[in-house]
């Protein structure tokens, strides 16, 4: 489970996530219940919107 704000985007973002996918991974951090998003709130948030549960992230703080 990924911690995040979910943020306004537009079509565009939304389009491009529909038909490349993520160029970029995620950012997140390690939390005591799960991760919380440092970098990719929109992304994020079209993903939801898309139904997708699963994402590619980079952990920051994993020693």
């Amino acid at each position: 489970m990924i911690e995040f704000i979910n943020k306004e985007y537009d079509d565009l973002l939304k389009s491009s996530v529909e038909r490349i996918g993520l160029s970029f991974p995620i950012k997140v951090e390690v939390k005591e219940n799960g991760y919380r998003c440092i970098d990719g709130h929109k992304r994020l948030t079209v993903l939801n919107d898309l139904g997708m549960k699963e994402v590619p992230a980079i952990v920051v703080n994993n020693g």
